[in-house]
């Protein structure tokens, strides 16, 4: 068998490039070329290493583990040890899940012992899968490493900032899931009043059928408050709101009996609420149904849950 030991070791040091590069990325690191090079090319050292005498010492564990450490160093710098620590495993996830995710698609694409061609390379090194799909497969692994974490890192933060909310109207309740968002900022002009923002999707029970239209088309309100009577009437209140790119609009906004959110330990019941509730959908992944208005739970009545 010949093996081309230029291109096998070329190709070792351009994956341990995009692996430092991923890791830096997930990370949030500044990273600097000649450092990404010089730890890339450090691990890639063992491959012409791994044809010499030395090759039991450099293709032991223990070895393998200190040039890891020192292609993290190399690539990011020297800070604190537990920053380190971090680093060093951060690069180890991100190699185990594409090295992973490569022998995977290889084995899924075997039926019976037969391959796709696409499973197979001209160059085989020694190993199960051929280099030509793992260059071509590498890339595309990694990428998807990359929109997983950050998917995963925005997931985090959002559920950090979930709460319970229940909004009581006339008896009838609504249970929902709030987003404390400091970038909501919408206030009652007239009372300075902070608005929560709803989706009617879980909340419409709370209002009569011949009311939910005005909620999406307030030029109707007068004509449909008309019918329902003036024990709706005192409970509105009509806030203008501005969205990025768009000119000052208004929103309709209700005065439940009652809010309530929980968060954690504490309940926070926020005096005179209000609430605007929307026909759509407040998030596209069904995580919240409501905005929740930083000042509801700064400034709530905040008690202990018993």
């Amino acid at each position: 068998m010949i093996i081309y030991l230029d291109i096998l070791w070329f190709l070792n040091f351009l994956f341990n490039s995009l692996l430092l590069i991923l890791t830096g990325l997930i990370l949030k690191r500044g990273m600097k070329k000649r450092r990404i090079a010089a730890g890339a090319f450090f691990g890639s050292l063992l491959i012409p290493a791994a044809f010499t005498p030395l090759a039991p010492i450099v293709l032991s564990v223990p070895a393998k583990v200190l040039t890891s450490a020192f292609m993290v160093w190399a690539a990011f710098g020297a800070r604190r040890l537990r920053t380190f620590f971090t680093e060093w495993g951060l690069f180890y996830v991100c190699a185990f899940a594409a090295g992973g995710a490569l022998f995977g698609i290889h084995y899924f694409l075997h039926f019976n012992g037969v391959s796709f061609p696409v499973s197979s390379g001209f160059w085989q090194f020694g190993y199960p899968i051929g280099w030509l799909f793992v260059l071509a497969g590498f890339p595309i692994v990694l990428f998807f490493i990359k929109r997983s974490m950050n998917r995963m890192e925005n997931m985090k933060l959002q559920t950090g900032q979930l709460v319970d909310v229940l909004i009581d109207i006339n008896g009838k309740q609504a249970k929902l899931v709030g987003l404390v968002d400091s970038g909501n900022l919408l206030f009652d002009p007239l009372t300075g009043k902070p608005v929560m923002i709803a989706s009617l999707a879980h909340s419409s029970h709370l209002f009569p059928e011949s009311l939910l239209p005005a909620f999406s088309e307030i030029e109707r309100f007068p004509e449909i408050t008309a019918v329902i009577g003036d024990r709706w009437l005192g409970r509105f209140s009509v806030v203008p709101y501005r969205s990025v790119g768009q000119d000052t609009r208004v929103i309709l906004a209700v005065r439940p009996d009652r809010v309530e959110i929980r968060q954690g330990e504490k309940r926070f019941c926020p005096p005179d609420p209000l609430v605007a509730f929307i026909k759509q959908e407040l998030s596209s992944d069904g995580f919240f149904d409501c905005i929740v208005h930083p000042k509801m739970v700064a400034d709530g009545d905040a008690r202990k849950i018993s």
